[in-house]
């Protein structure tokens, strides 16, 4: 049997933390140079933000939604891509965390007052191993299964301008250029810009 057919998309769970933490310090930190040296520290910082936004989330009443968060935002969910490990012996199969995944309410026009919050994919993310095998488009497919429990009508959520293997993904599920974001910052370092990416769901 192939190992990708095994992989299931579930709600993250606080005994996660440190899969997650795994995956995104891989996807978003390099081993080289000074941020080699810094990854402990960059790898805890992601294990506490991570921690602290599942503990403020509960279970949701919707089928297959994941965890709501519990205080201020109504609508938020951390998902997982979890492949069983092999060799388990307990009755409770363990599980390695190979992709993950945030949805949740966000504005994205922080200099209007008032603007209306949107739905946001952040911090999609797969394990070096398991890349360009579908486990990003499932995780992403999951989300607009999410967004539409949630009533949504469009799905955000940015990507580097130079980043062109994401760029790929999101065109190839269905994601447009809703706009450059301006940013002061990137023209002055000369940095990529990033792009806000919509895509409509029904």
């Amino acid at each position: 049997m192939n190992q990708l057919s095994l992989i299931r998309i579930r709600a993250a769970h606080l005994k996660d933390l440190h899969g997650i933490a795994d995956v995104l310090t891989d996807s978003f930190h390099s081993r080289e140079g000074w941020e080699g040296w810094m990854r402990p520290v960059f790898r805890l910082g992601i294990y506490e933000d991570m921690r602290t936004r599942l503990r403020e989330a509960k279970p949701s009443s919707a089928p297959g939604a994941g965890y709501v968060n519990g205080g201020g935002t109504p609508y938020y969910a951390c998902l997982v891509s979890v492949l069983p490990r092999s060799g388990t012996v307990s009755d409770v199969p363990e599980e390695t965390v190979v992709g993950t995944v945030e949805i949740g309410v966000r504005s994205l026009e922080l200099w209007i007052p008032g603007a209306s919050p949107q739905i946001y994919v952040s911090n999609l993310a797969v394990a070096p191993a398991y890349r360009r095998q579908g486990v990003a488009s499932q995780l992403l497919i999951a989300c607009e299964a999410i967004a539409r429990q949630w009533g949504a009508h469009d799905l955000y959520l940015h990507v580097l301008q130079d980043n062109r293997s994401a760029r790929r993904l999101y065109f190839n599920l269905g994601y447009r250029l809703h706009r450059v974001e301006p940013s002061l910052i990137s023209w002055v370092l000369r940095r990529p810009k990033r792009l806000l990416l919509r895509k409509p769901i029904k």
